[in-house]
């Protein structure tokens, strides 16, 4: 996790078993903030000892397919979310970690940590999972649970 990064003080604790409400029922717009976290590289030690957590801001494919930044890269099972200007970026060690976002008091698992060129590199925001695109998979695989 890099730059802006945070311990979180307080923990949540989680049922062994996904709740439906938390899947994504749509699209969040480019500029939305969410939250990453994880347990990854910080700019201060190779892993954190803290489960750390910062904000980014989601990116619209078009933007991250722009040919300085990821190009041809990504296709609609991904999204992008960073900040461009860099410094703030999931980072080695923080894949699989969820990104968050926030709609009227509900939390949803937006995306799931999954690449980048470096962390925290200008123009290179992170890349995540959108898990918008895997909603019928996820809850096939709860419902056979």
């Amino acid at each position: 996790m890099r730059s802006t990064e945070k311990p979180l003080s307080q923990c949540t604790m989680i049922s062994l078993f996904l709740s439906s409400n938390v899947l994504p029922t749509g699209t969040f717009p480019a500029g939305k903030e969410c939250v990453i976290s994880g347990w990854g590289a910080t700019e201060t030690q190779s892993f954190s000892s803290q489960l750390m957590n910062t904000n980014v801001y989601l990116i619209s494919n078009e933007k991250c397919r722009a040919p300085h930044i990821y190009g041809n890269i990504l296709d609609d099972s991904m999204l992008c979310a960073g900040v461009l200007q860099g410094g703030i970026d999931a980072c080695q060690g923080d894949s699989g970690g969820p990104l968050v976002c926030e709609q009227n008091g509900t939390h949803f698992i937006t995306g799931v940590v999954s690449w980048g060129d470096g962390c925290g590199q200008k123009n290179k925001p992170g890349v995540y999972t959108n898990v918008l695109k895997f909603n019928d998979w996820i809850l096939n695989k709860i419902n056979s649970a």
